[in-house]
């Protein structure tokens, strides 16, 4: 018995990619046709180079396809107007090469993905569920104590506020930076702290994580 083989698609949750990334990207869609070509366009306008995107849209990609309609593959790059990522990358034959380059460009893929969405995304949200019902737990016991509060219910009542605005802002900072796809070069980009944006946002959240963590240790000698 046979496998059926279909076409292949793949969209990852988060994408930053900068201009030697599409470029390698296009090194990879030729790897099983080295003649081939790869076209570059957008729902307007095809353009012969990246330097022709630059030159008529500007270096932030919203919306742009790469496609090698040779081998039979293609990569759609688009930001929507709610900052959410719709990237797609898809076979659009049925063929060893084309197999072949989608899996070898999804593990490219793979290592652009942003870390920060896994953390803002799936662990602040468990995190701040587990911790919610444990502070409202322990200021339910301490209801009727009469002010003034001592200064551990105090920092118990900051850990609290603290885990109901991480289970609120952590999916907007989650969907805020799924998407970065830019033709300048990483080196070039003017921004710092956007270049670093993962970082930062990961250091941010593994501060304050260790300061609630040691509140409540504090709370419970």
């Amino acid at each position: 018995m046979e496998t059926t083989r279909t076409t292949k698609a793949w969209t990852p949750k988060s994408i930053m990619l900068f201009r030697e990334d599409l470029e390698e990207i296009v090194k990879i869609f030729r790897t099983a046709a080295p003649d081939s070509v790869v076209s570059i366009e957008d729902e307007e306008t095809q353009y012969p180079s990246f330097d022709e995107v630059l030159v008529h849209k500007g270096p932030a990609i919203a919306d742009l396809r790469l496609i090698n309609a040779t081998v039979g593959i293609k990569l759609q790059l688009r930001r929507l107007p709610t900052a959410t990522s719709t990237t797609t990358l898809a076979t659009t034959k049925i063929s060893d090469e084309a197999d072949l380059t989608f899996y070898r460009a999804k593990e490219f893929l793979e290592g652009r993905r942003r870390p920060s969405q896994f953390w803002l995304g799936t662990v602040l949200p468990a995190l701040c569920i587990s911790i919610i019902p444990l502070c409202s737990f322990i200021m339910y016991l301490h209801r009727r104590d009469a002010p003034p509060y001592p200064l551990s219910f105090v920092l118990l009542a900051f850990v609290f506020a603290l885990a109901i605005s991480g289970l609120l802002m952590g999916p907007l900072f989650k969907y805020s930076t799924a998407y970065l796809v830019t033709l300048k070069r990483e080196r070039e980009d003017a921004s710092f702290f956007k270049r670093n944006k993962d970082r930062f946002l990961m250091s941010l959240l593994f501060f304050v994580l260790g300061i609630v963590v040691t509140l409540i240790l504090q709370y419970f000698k």
